[in-house]
């Protein structure tokens, strides 16, 4: 396991190498007019471009086999590390890469100005799959820095409550008869708690220096002449208008720059620059206060408030953002783990089916090895649905969905326990079909989610809402959940109606396997209860 991570950094690096790769080959395409003789020594431009194109699609191909070994390799050891690199290889098939590369082969060959003018489009598409790739092989760790950033956040937006809260009463006592030095005195603090909390955003969020910033004019007042006395020195010291020197002591050109260097510090961190401005206004709010300007405090108090506001707003805009980013990644996995269970499950349903195909007399030994050998993979996909609840309960905004995949779990089990007996007739298979339908509908269930989650995240629709108290969204809306408790009754109905047959055709109703069976069924009817309870509690919120 130790030599897993350096094989990805390989990747990643490889990755990295093709995009370069491309790009070199990109820039440097033939001239529009060919030249018409050429030495035999002489190689033609197309040549060279032929065999760096050929080599890049050869060590494409090799990196795309290695990550789907690899993703075989750790599957059921790092799951979700392996749902990534599967990820990593749908999307080269999706986006055809090592097509691309073989179009762009065919053009170069060509040789004609036309071909090379398809070739760099080709390649430039390739570069641009190639970093898509690259950037989903980097995410890996994402998860654990989206936890931390969301925990950041709400910790800035409770500091940030508590310093609206306290800004707000020293305004109230502003407006009344409250001592003024006194609340110069606390202004102040309230100003200091403020810059700590600048500070603390500006190192977390963007490793810079804390330190107070010595003012640019503080340098020594010794103005001594040049050895030289030349003139021109002095001149030189002075600026020449005629040089760019004069730029430097330029006022209008001085205010640009500082104009510019405040557009390009609030873009980059709104945040901590509101938190800034606020600070300040708190400061000119402390010295009116010392100088017993009771109304232009107040004034000053108001607009502090609104930067901290607005600071607040941009928190929690940045907190929805990165649970949106949460949801669609989580979704993602789910999706890909249900297919894989999906995929296992249908293999085994349909060795059951072949087994069973074989009369129960005529059965040997072989027939048991199969069996035992399809109650194997069956435990291995509950291994698999283990993983997926451990994913579910990590999010746990979830109803309905954990209580689904548990009963999916249940029949696993049932199935896998049965299977070793070698019992493969109908009543195995039926619960077998009874997974297999469940996973195709929360497979669906989570495409919709995807696909809802998606065009929200574009279209902004999610709205501004105050998540420092209210928590998380839910993974899958109320639709969703709502839609997964239909399906839920409607296999327990399924189910009843099954043994009902079965009891009506054997009339085996005190069978005490039977007897089992309908009393797990009545406990999934009591769990359904207990889901629609929980989301009219609000329990998924």
């Amino acid at each position: 396991m130790r030599r897993i991570r350096p094989v990805i950094t390989i990747a990643l690096a490889a990755l990295a190498v093709l995009a370069a790769g491309s790009l070199r080959a990109q820039s440097t395409p033939p001239t529009k007019e060919l030249p018409v003789k050429k030495s035999p020594a002489e190689k033609p431009s197309a040549e060279s471009l032929l065999d760096q194109q050929q080599r890049l699609a050869k060590t494409f191909a090799q990196l795309e086999a290695e990550i789907i070994a690899l993703a075989d390799y750790i599957a059921s050891t790092n799951p979700q590390r392996a749902a990534m690199l599967r990820r990593a290889v749908k999307l080269s098939k999706d986006e055809n890469v090592s097509g691309s590369f073989a179009d762009a082969l065919q053009r170069l060959q060509g040789g004609r100005v036309k071909d090379f003018d398809a070739a760099i489009k080709n390649q430039q598409k390739i570069q641009d799959d190639l970093r898509a790739l690259l950037e989903l092989l980097s995410s890996e760790n994402r998860a654990k820095r989206l936890a931390s950033q969301k925990a950041r956040t709400r910790a800035y937006i409770k500091q940030i409550n508590r310093l609206i809260k306290q800004q707000q009463g020293l305004q109230g006592r502003a407006r009344g008869d409250d001592d003024l030095k006194q609340l110069a005195k606390q202004q102040k603090e309230l100003a200091k708690k403020t810059r700590e909390l600048a500070k603390e955003i500006k190192r977390n969020e963007e490793g810079g220096d804390t330190k107070e910033a010595k003012p640019k004019d503080a340098k020594p007042k010794d103005t001594a002449k040049p050895a030289s006395g030349n003139p021109k020195d002095s001149d030189a010291k002075k600026g020449d208008p005629k040089k760019g020197d004069a730029k430097k002591g330029d006022p209008k050109q001085v205010a640009k720059d500082q104009q510019q260097q405040s557009k390009d510090d609030e873009q980059s961190n709104p945040v901590r620059r509101r938190i800034d401005d606020a600070e300040k206004r708190m400061r000119e709010a402390q010295k009116k206060l010392e100088e017993a300007k009771r109304d232009g405090a107040v004034e000053d108090q108001e607009e502090a408030l609104r930067k901290l506001n607005k600071a607040l707003a941009e928190l929690e805009k940045i907190l929805r953002q990165l649970r949106e980013e949460e949801i669609e990644r989580t979704l993602v996995l789910l999706e890909a783990r249900f297919q894989r269970m999906l995929k296992m499950q249908d293999d085994v349903l349909r060795g059951t089916r072949r087994l069973d195909k074989v009369p129960e007399k005529e059965r040997q030994r072989d027939e048991e090895i199969e069996a035992g050998r399809l109650g194997r993979a069956e435990q291995r996909i509950v291994q698999e649905a283990d993983r997926a609840l451990a994913l579910l309960a990590d999010d746990g905004t979830v109803v309905a969905f954990p209580v689904a995949l548990r009963q999916v779990r249940e029949d696993m089990v049932e199935v896998a326990g049965r299977l070793a007996r070698v019992q493969v007739g109908p009543i195995t298979q039926g619960v077998e079909e009874d997974v297999v339908a469940a996973l195709e509908e929360m497979i669906a269930a989570l495409k919709i989610a995807i696909k809802d989650q998606g065009e929200k995240r574009r279209s902004g629709r999610s709205g501004r809402v105050s998540q420092a108290v209210a928590g998380d969204p839910p993974l899958v809306g109320i639709l969703g959940e709502l839609k997964m408790i239909r399906s839920l009754q409607v296999r327990v109905r399924r189910r009843t109606g099954r043994y009902q047959k079965i009891i009506a055709e054997h009339g085996q109703a005190q069978k005490p396997e039977l007897v089992e069976a309908l009393r797990r069924l009545a406990g999934r009817e009591l769990d359904i209860h207990r889901i629609v309870r929980d989301i009219d509690l609000g329990k998924n919120k």
